[in-house]
């Protein structure tokens, strides 16, 4: 069984930031068979703790999304 990794933060935009590198580093590779798709991908169970959600910025500046 995979160990649980547990990440604090202080804003959601840090803590997304810290998970994904937390997950290539040490996520644990793992072979996905669907219906539509076969592909590899990593995996890692964690506990994310973020301490001012709703402070700025809420999306980190290295995501490829917009408001």
């Amino acid at each position: 069984m995979y160990e649980t990794k547990i990440i604090t933060a202080k804003t959601l935009g840090e803590a997304w930031e810290k998970a994904c590198t937390l997950i290539m580093k040490e996520g644990h590779l793992r072979y996905v068979q669907a219906p539509e798709y076969q592909i590899e991908t990593k995996d890692l169970p964690l506990i994310i703790k973020v301490s001012e959600p709703f402070l700025e910025p809420r999306l980190s500046d290295k995501a490829s999304a917009t408001r």
